[in-house]
């Protein structure tokens, strides 16, 4: 029809489709898995579960994402680089809140020994050179140690490691 010669591609190699399928946990089972974690990576765990967050999306979670007035999380920058909300799940509220206020208590201490504020995305550090100090902008799950941000060469608090829910979650299992 267009004038191209298809017996060369009647010799390419088709692609296989694969054949793993993803593991998807039932209701119970996530209900078990939950259950035989604790701490910070449960709450995590919940939150991931409850939004259809990726552990990505919920590791950089900033204090002003969570609104509980309206029962949303704000997802920053997700895949595609775009902006989403979805809901706070009820399970683990009062532990969220908890975690806000340490998480304000470890913002405060930053602050008081003068740390530089977190990171912030694309230049809005140039265009509100102030907000990193922010609390809205500091993390949900602070890192407990500090790092120096290779871009700026400044220490400053990074968010906490995937890993940590990785490991939690491999451990649960």
């Amino acid at each position: 029809m267009l004038g191209v010669n298809l017996e060369s591609v009647a010799t390419a190699v088709k692609a296989k489709r694969g054949d793993h399928l993803p593991v998807v946990l039932s209701i119970p089972e996530t209900l078990s898995l939950l259950d035989a974690m604790a701490g910070i990576p449960r709450l995590m765990a919940a939150l991931i579960y409850g939004g259809g967050l990726r552990v990505s999306e919920c590791c950089e979670l900033r204090i002003k994402d969570i609104d509980f007035d309206q029962g949303l999380v704000i997802v920053r920058r997700g895949k595609g680089d775009k902006d989403r909300s979805t809901l706070l799940v009820e399970l683990g509220r009062d532990e969220l809140r908890a975690q806000l206020r340490k998480s304000a208590a470890q913002h405060q201490a930053d602050r008081q020994v003068g740390l530089a504020g977190v990171w912030m995305p694309d230049a809005l550090d140039r265009k509100y050179p102030n907000a990193g100090r922010e609390l809205g902008w500091f993390w949900v799950f602070p890192s407990h140690t500090l790092s120096t941000d290779p871009r700026a060469g400044v220490v400053r608090r990074h968010h906490i490691s995937d890993s940590v829910i990785q490991k939690a979650v491999r451990a649960g299992c």
